[in-house]
């Protein structure tokens, strides 16, 4: 499976939205669509929530990303991280090269009411 780059304007931010597996297969097409676009003129976010899977290459891949931002004098912001691949990037220390934004939590579902006595609600 290949991963898909979809760019839009968000709040003044370049957001990079990523789907699929960061693998030796999707590295080299992710890097080719996302280091031109990386520029100290604005934020670039990468908006990871449709990706569940990251290797040793798609790890390279955003170590590129993060030097080509800091040759730049920019950041990136890695958004949205599913806690497969949070628990990857946190275990080799990728979590500490970039800005992370907070998934808001999840919403909770408000609590059953109690059964009622006597059968009938």
């Amino acid at each position: 499976m290949s991963a898909r780059v979809s760019p839009r304007e968000e709040a003044g931010a370049l957001v990079l939205a990523v789907a699929g597996e960061l693998d030796a297969n999707s590295a080299p097409e992710l890097l080719a669509e996302i280091l031109p676009q990386i520029t100290a003129e604005r934020p670039t976010r990468l908006d990871l929530a449709r990706v569940g899977f990251v290797s040793s290459a798609g790890l390279r891949a955003l170590l590129l990303a993060y030097r080509r931002a800091r040759l730049l004098g920019a950041r990136i912001t890695l958004t949205g991280i599913q806690p497969d691949v949070e628990f990857v990037m946190a275990a080799t220390g990728f979590l500490d090269l970039f800005d992370i934004e907070e998934r808001p939590p999840a919403p909770q579902r408000p609590a059953a009411p109690p059964p009622r006595e006597g059968g009938r609600p």
